[in-house]
């Protein structure tokens, strides 16, 4: 399939996210990820969400990461704001199995459903080979989501490829560290890049449309 890449948009205004939606589009990405790192409120982030839903197409999905929202709440949330993706760090593969799989049925032919499998602080990371925590996901998680130690960090690059090798064909999307200079290590193995981190301005909350270009032309090529 087509790699693809969606920024993630750290959200503190409706205005610097409708800006960024819009650097986004021009640049030629294939959606965006917003995700509230406690700079608003949740009530805030909510009518952030309303406000900017309409820069959604079907070439052109907005997803979301509730943090700290239970994931059942989180896809009752997101059907109910109509974006066409949903991430959610620990979907539950090793420490709830029965609960991911409901949500995994919940949400199939509604929302592209992002689960996060040994995610970056969760407290099922590490406790078992990533080869087998994969091999769980099958079957209730649409994509699996990796990440590194933490957030900026890049992924061990044997523990992808132990993902990939259980995954049998099942795309996989990786949500930190990616960056324009180590995306082509990745390439063979992920389909989808959830980035932030490298594709920030000085600022450190507004994406710059150099960086992101750059990122894409090499996700795309």
């Amino acid at each position: 399939m087509n790699k693809k890449l969606f920024p993630v948009i750290h959200i503190s205004s409706s205005s610097q996210v409708k800006k960024d939606i819009s650097h986004a589009q021009e640049v030629g990405v294939d959606g965006v990820f917003l995700i509230n790192h406690g700079l608003v409120s949740n009530n805030s982030f909510y009518n952030i969400i309303e406000s900017c839903i309409e820069f959604q197409t079907s070439l052109f999905p907005i997803g979301i990461n509730f943090l700290g929202i239970e994931n059942e709440k989180a896809l009752d949330l997101a059907l109910k704001f109509g974006t066409k993706m949903l991430w959610v760090d620990n979907a539950g593969v090793d420490s709830q199995p029965e609960i991911a799989d409901k949500i995994y049925k919940q949400a199939i032919d509604k929302i592209k459903y992002f689960g996060g499998v040994q995610f970056k602080y969760q407290s099922d990371r590490g406790k078992k080979d990533i080869f087998d925590s994969i091999k769980s996901s099958l079957g209730i998680v649409e994509i699996p989501t990796l990440s590194g130690i933490g957030t900026g960090k890049a992924a061990d690059l044997d523990f992808i490829k132990r993902a990939f090798s259980a995954a049998n064909g099942m795309s996989l999307a990786i949500a930190s560290g990616i960056s324009v200079d180590n995306v082509d290590f990745f390439l063979p193995y992920i389909d989808y890049f959830l980035v932030a981190t490298s594709i920030l301005d000085d600022s450190g909350y507004y994406l710059c449309p150099k960086k992101l270009k750059s990122l894409t032309n090499k996700i795309h090529t």
